[in-house]
């Protein structure tokens, strides 16, 4: 479905997925890492590649949300990858979509900035760094 704009040219990408995943969290680094190659495969290129960890949410099944969250911190052992955790942010854990996504997309933005302006001091905090 990315062929027909794979022939443009990109920065990176981000990412803000994984609540149906719970279903079966254990296939989550494996196809979430693989989406990232066939990717950069398409675009020939190892753009750097954002996500946020899901939300805490009340799911019905005990645990799901905490099993894909360790999934996803296990995708950040990806080349060029970075993972934001935005669990300080939720203030609703029964809202499955959280309100704030201001201060979620100023933590993408600063993690962009930080690897574009390495070296210099950027005010980076709550992420989980690997450059």
């Amino acid at each position: 479905m990315i062929a027909p704009i794979a022939r443009f040219a990109i920065a990176g990408a981000i990412w803000y997925q994984g609540e149906t995943n719970t279903a079966y969290p254990y296939t989550y680094a494996k196809l979430f890492t693989e989406m990232m190659g066939t990717w950069r495969k398409a675009w020939k290129y190892n753009f750097p590649f954002y996500y946020v960890q899901i939300a805490p949410f009340a799911y019905g099944e005990p645990y799901a949300g905490a099993l894909l969250q360790e999934q996803q911190s296990k995708a950040a052992a990806y080349p060029n990858v970075g993972m934001v955790v935005i669990s300080d942010l939720v203030t609703d854990t029964s809202n499955i979509h959280p309100k704030n996504k201001h201060d979620v997309g100023d933590l993408l933005a600063n993690w962009a900035l930080a690897k574009i302006m390495s070296g210099k001091t950027l005010p980076v905090n709550r992420l989980i760094l690997k450059m």
